[in-house]
């Protein structure tokens, strides 16, 4: 687990296999994913939860200016996998 967030989320990574690295390779390549991570500064698990409760409902007083604020549609259990983690 590593805590990498100012809103303390927590992210459990399991290491099934290493495999030779492709040419030219530098990054490491995420291959699968549950879920999507939750937008930048939603306020953490709470406003996390708070945010996906509010968008599942049209008739909330706040479901469009949320949905305009996390960019459009959020769906919490889209996979972004082939993505490369940051590095040197």
């Amino acid at each position: 687990m590593a805590d990498i967030s100012p809103d303390g989320w927590s992210h459990a990574v399991r290491l099934e296999k290493l495999a030779p690295a492709l040419d030219g390779a530098t990054n490491i390549l995420l291959l699968d994913a549950i879920g999507r991570c939750p937008p930048e500064d939603c306020g953490g698990a709470p406003g996390y939860e708070n945010l996906l409760e509010i968008l599942s409902d049209p008739d909330h007083d706040e479901h469009e200016e949320t949905l305009v604020w996390c960019g459009g549609r959020l769906d919490p259990a889209a996979r972004r996998a082939g993505r490369r983690a940051a590095g040197p």
